[in-house]
Parts: structure tokens; sequence; C-alpha cells
């Protein structure tokens, strides 16, 4: 498993997540010519790797993997609106404990539900169902000054 970031002046847009993607798989198997599908609730794969995108503003990250994985992140100085009303509608009496007063666990726990359904290939329908205090993968944190970013895999995955 490696993971990539990237960085640009302007915001991103799909075709040029799709090339980064290629770029990345590239980098990873070597292999020329790789094309980018989606499945119908808009998951990026390519043939004989895994891949999960996450971006937000400014910053792209991708992993690629040999078995399934979800990545997220968000920025850590994210200001959220409605964060009352999002922790009431989709978090879990566990998850609502964690994030009680803190805008890092917020994101924390929204990241890590994001990454566990980007993994699923699901798209955001499942968020009020993705406990994730109660999965049977694993998070792995990744360090980054500026993002806060999640990995979900199964269990024995390793990074």
């Amino acid at each position: 498993m490696k993971i990539y970031y990237y960085t640009k002046e302007k915001k991103y847009k799909s075709k040029d997540t799709d090339e980064y993607i290629k770029k990345s798989v590239y980098d990873y198997t070597k292999k020329d010519n790789i094309a980018v599908y989606r499945t119908k609730e808009g998951k990026p794969y390519v043939d004989d790797v895994f891949v999960s995108v996450t971006h937000t503003d400014y910053f792209l990250v991708i992993c690629v993997s040999d078995s399934e994985v979800g990545i997220d992140a968000e920025k850590k100085n994210r200001k959220v609106m409605f964060k009352s009303r999002i922790i009431k509608k989709y978090f879990s009496k566990k998850e609502k404990e964690y994030t009680l007063n803190s805008d890092i666990g917020f994101l924390e726990v929204w990241v890590k539900k994001e990454a566990y359904l980007k993994f699923l290939g699901t798209g955001l329908k499942d968020i009020k169902n993705a406990d994730t205090f109660n999965l049977n993968g694993k998070f792995t944190k990744i360090d980054h000054k500026d993002l806060i970013i999640y990995i979900y895999t199964e269990e024995n995955s390793s990074l």
C-alpha cells in the first residue's frame, strides 16, 4: 500500500483526479495504459489494484493497495457548519460522546465514516449506519501537518 499526496493552486476536478490516479497507479505497478473506471456510485477503480481517493480544497490524496481500501481527509482547521445537527442525525451514541465539545473529534469521526464508506463503495447513503466504534476492519491515522487522514482496511491488512 502506498499513499500519494498532491497539492494544486486550484480546486481539483474529476478529470484531474483521473490523471493523478493513473500517475499513482503507474508508480505503484509500473504498468502502462491504465484506465480509470467508476462504479454507479462514483467510486473510481482500475484493473489489478485497489484505489481510494479523497480531496479537500487544494489537496488530493490517493491510496493504492493490493487489497480493498478506503481513505478520507479533511483540513484540520475546517470550520463545520451545522455540527450539532450532523452529530444528532448521523452519529452513534459513542461517536456523540467522543465528539462532545471538540472540532477535531468531530472531524476524526467524520473522516473515519467517509473512509469506511469509500472502502465499501456505497457512497454517503449508509453514513448513519457506519459506527466507527463498531466495525470489523481497522482505521489507521496518517500524520500530515494540514490534514486529518484515516485509512480503513480489513483487519488483517498492513500498511
